[in-house]
This record gives structure tokens, C-alpha cells and sequence, in this order.
């Protein structure tokens, strides 16, 4: 099964505290979880989730892979060591 979920922390969204689940390697065509966030959530919030929806978008369709952090993954998907 493969799916984009996005995730918002409740108390903390009002200052961007979201993030997005990836599962898999969906089609980023079918997934709602790439929609335009509602736009009853804070600014920061939407800010945050396009920003993700846009990175997450850009690996699954150019199949780039990216990390905040040294190292990578190896040929199977998994982390480096650190």
C-alpha cells in the first residue's frame, strides 16, 4: 500500500508544526494528500504543507532524493549510519 498523509500537531500548527507520512512510492496524481491544504488551518500551517507538498511532489515525479542531514540512503531505500 502505498499513501501521502499529512499530519498536524494540534496545539502547534498555528506555528507550522506539520509534516508529511510518504509511504511507498504513490503516484502523485492520485494522492489527497498532495491536495492544497484547507484553508481553515493557520498560515504557517498552509505555508509549511505546500512547501512539503512541493518537495514531496518533486522526488516522486524526478525521482531526487534529499536529506536535511549528512549521508543518505543506500540502493535499498535504507539510512546511512550517522
Amino acid at each position: 500500500m502505498t499513501s501521502i498523509n499529512t499530519r498536524a500537531c494540534t496545539p502547534h500548527e498555528d506555528e507550522g508544526m506539520v509534516g508529511s507520512v510518504v509511504v511507498g512510492r504513490p503516484d502523485p496524481a492520485d494522492q489527497p494528500g498532495l491536495t492544497a491544504p484547507d484553508d481553515d488551518l493557520p498560515a504557517e500551517a498552509v505555508e509549511q504543507l505546500e512547501r512539503f507538498n512541493d518537495e514531496v511532489r518533486a522526488v516522486l515525479e524526478n525521482g531526487e532524493q534529499s536529506h536535511e542531514h549528512d549521508g543518505g540512503h543506500d540502493d535499498d531505500g535504507n539510512d546511512h549510519d550517522h
